[in-house]
């Protein structure tokens, strides 16, 4: 199993940061369960994936801090290797920009 986490703050709330997770997993066609506030299960849609790649499985975990809220990305992928890594670091950076873009921007428009 290959693995890589993120950490990750963000100046907003942890509801703030709920909504940008949510909007950026939709837009990347990912599915996302949560099984309690604040905690994500997020799957990387297999049939987008070249044969050679197994789907990258996050947990993402939001926490309140005094500058705002910490976001931790734990991702992991089945397998071993270059492509393995680089699939899981890729995954898990992307998830980290995309969320910290969305919430940053929607936060400075106050929306």
């Amino acid at each position: 199993m290959s693995k890589h986490h993120q950490t990750l703050l963000l100046p907003l709330r942890p509801e703030e940061v709920e909504r940008a997770v949510g909007r950026v997993v939709g837009e990347l066609g990912w599915s996302s369960e949560s099984s309690e506030q604040g905690k994500f299960e997020i799957r990387e849609d297999p049939t987008r994936l070249h044969c050679h790649c197994a789907p990258v499985h996050a947990r993402l975990t939001l926490r309140s801090s005094a500058g705002g809220t910490e976001m931790r990305i734990e991702g992991e992928v089945a397998g071993w290797g270059p492509v393995a890594s680089k699939h899981v670091r890729e995954g898990t950076d992307l998830l980290a920009r995309r969320v910290g873009l969305e919430a940053t921007s929607r936060g400075r428009r106050g929306a």
